[in-house]
């Protein structure tokens, strides 16, 4: 669980959500450019977590609770510094972590439905619109139907983080 705001962390959702449907204009080009801009990365790159920290910043960049940083990996850990970490349990908001093991390479997720038996639907960036197709490297932002039991292509859930 992270310290925010309960206010900023719906209101970042809120704004998580208008982004859903946006489709790059080649490779990690386009609307994702705002996002790489926010943590500071090149034009191009990968940006699930720019993404996600960028809700947050176009609301109160002083109270954003993750780290400015491109890389999922770093934020995670950053988090894992200040915050209770649960592989099991989710709700509504919260941030949903994968990791390729043995690799810094990761995804990232901000869970917008609880469905049963451990899955969920979840507001992603940087990932394909349907079952098939990249997982975390696709043509824009997607919800996308997970389950903490599966891994995600040859990641698997680091944690998941909500408020306190």
């Amino acid at each position: 669980m992270i310290k925010c705001d309960a206010k900023l962390w719906n209101e970042s959702q809120n704004v998580l959500s208008k982004e859903m449907g946006h489709v790059e204009k080649g490779q990690n080009r386009g609307r994702c450019e705002v996002y790489q801009k926010s943590v500071n990365i090149p034009i191009g790159s990968p940006y699930c977590y720019a993404l996600q920290y960028w809700t947050f910043s176009v609301l109160d960049t002083l109270r954003n609770p993750l780290k400015k940083t491109g890389l999922v990996y770093s934020g995670f850990i950053h988090l894992k510094k200040t915050a209770q970490i649960s592989k099991e349990k989710m709700q509504v908001g919260d941030l949903i972590f994968w990791k390729m093991s043995g690799k810094i390479n990761g995804h990232i997720g901000r869970i917008r439905k609880v469905l049963r038996a451990g899955w969920c639907l979840s507001d992603e960036g940087n990932t394909s619109s349907g079952s098939t197709g990249s997982q975390r490297e696709g043509g824009g932002n997607f919800t996308r139907k997970r389950n903490l039991s599966y891994p995600l292509g040859r990641m698997n859930v680091l944690g998941i983080v909500g408020i306190k």
